[in-house]
């Protein structure tokens, strides 16, 4: 048996098997295991990746939870989008440590949004648990995620739960979300750039972090732009922040080291900056 396994995009494959002056006598009993996947993905049921992969203009209905089969692996996504077949809430991307999620688009230009990648649940009214766990690494740009998040005390199934340090995310979107960007001990993370809006809750939740960074950004979530409690030296600045509940929300212990600063706070129904020790 020849078992071959093609992880392309072609649309056209041909195989050959020309060793016939030793193998003659056996055509008869010989066969090929002819498998199609995209990047990796068989087509149904989970995926778990297992290999560093690179997926590069593709479109692929996920039908199950994406995971990691082992630490120091990599899945990166450049133009392509993962449709998840979301029935219930609850189906899951998670990335733990020593894992490597990234998202990006071809020219890294974001004026030319036709090849973002992108995250998605089916249907909006079932929601992904999206969780880059302790020691995870994620970086997103110039992308969309959206359909992800819902309402439970499991705070790691509330958004895009970001719960360690480093990661990035800049020039993307973050729509039809129960939060949005949802960090906790995600120190030294930065959002720039990025437009995050119709979430039932924060737009921009950090807690129990220090030298985060978020600028340029636009925050529209329903009760609040942005939400922090217990951060310490970090920045939101230059961010519109208007039209929910609270524009900017700052408390916990420690509150110090923080800059608030040059944001756009109109609209709001209650307060547009709140400071709470």
């Amino acid at each position: 048996m020849i078992d071959v396994t093609l992880n392309t995009g072609d649309a056209s494959y041909y195989l050959y098997y020309d060793n016939a002056s030793t193998h003659a006598a056996n055509y008869a009993d010989s066969y090929v295991d002819f498998r199609y996947s995209k990047c990796g993905y068989a087509g149904s049921g989970a995926w778990a990746v297992s290999a560093n992969t690179t997926c590069v203009n593709q479109t692929i209905n996920v039908g199950g939870n994406l995971s990691f089969s082992d630490v120091n692996l990599l899945l990166n996504l450049i133009n392509t989008t993962l449709n998840f077949t979301t029935t219930s809430n609850g189906e899951s991307v998670t990335v733990g440590a020593k894992q490597y999620l990234s998202l990006r688009d071809i020219d890294g230009k974001a004026e030319t949004t036709n090849d973002a990648s992108n995250i998605t649940a089916g249907d909006f009214s079932k929601r992904l648990k999206f969780y880059v766990g302790s020691g995870g690494y994620f970086t997103m740009s110039n992308s969309h995620v959206s359909g992800v998040g819902y309402a439970a005390n499991d705070y790691t199934v509330r958004g895009l739960v970001i719960e360690s340090q480093w990661a990035n995310v800049t020039n993307s979107t973050i729509t039809q979300s129960e939060y949005g960007l949802y960090l906790a001990y995600a120190n030294y993370s930065n959002v720039t750039l990025t437009n995050v809006s119709s979430v039932s809750q924060a737009a921009l939740h950090v807690e129990n972090s220090t030298n985060v960074g978020a600028s340029f950004n636009v925050l529209r979530g329903t009760q609040y732009g942005a939400y922090m409690r217990s951060v310490s030296d970090s920045n939101l600045t230059n961010n519109n922040m208007s039209y929910a509940v609270y524009g900017a929300y700052v408390t916990g212990n420690p509150v110090g080291g923080n800059l608030v600063a040059f944001n756009n706070l109109t609209g709001n129904s209650k307060h547009g900056v709140t400071l709470e020790a």
